[in-house]
């Protein structure tokens, strides 16, 4: 029982880990496609895509 509940632990802990980085990758991946985040200058990237979506929000919402 007490093995089970060591391996149920550690692969919670697995899962955190591995959603929490794909959280960050997909956090990730607009900058990198921007090209900005190469550059060193994410912040611009940022605005940039919270731009894009007002505007798709926006687009959506009022139809």
């Amino acid at each position: 029982m007490k093995r089970f509940v060591f391996y149920v632990m550690k692969g919670l802990r697995l899962l955190v880990q591995v959603s929490l980085l794909s959280m960050m990758i997909l956090f990730y991946i607009p900058f990198i496609l921007s090209g900005r985040f190469w550059e060193g200058s994410p912040d611009y990237g940022a605005a940039r895509i919270s731009e894009r979506l007002k505007k798709f929000v926006h687009d959506n919402l009022n139809h």
